[in-house]
């Protein structure tokens, strides 16, 4: 395999990596979000929250999450 194939190749690649965990995240996030506001922490349909209000909300509940699965990890 020439030289410039194997290159354009492991672009490629790491292209498509790329796509996949950005479409893995914005998955987890809307999940994270539609769970959040399921829960009513945010009003009702109504209501009115910033983005930065429901990222904070979710930053606190993967943090309580996971020491809940290794109380360690806090440290």
């Amino acid at each position: 395999m020439p030289a410039y194939q194997a290159a354009t190749d492991k672009d490629a690649f790491t292209d498509a990596v790329r796509e996949w965990l950005s479409a893995d995240a914005q998955r987890r996030f809307d999940e994270a979000t539609n769970a959040i506001a399921a829960e009513g922490r945010f009003g009702g349909t109504d209501a009115w929250t910033s983005e930065i209000g429901m990222l904070e909300e979710a930053t606190r509940l993967v943090r309580e999450a996971r020491e809940k699965e290794d109380p360690a990890a806090g440290d």
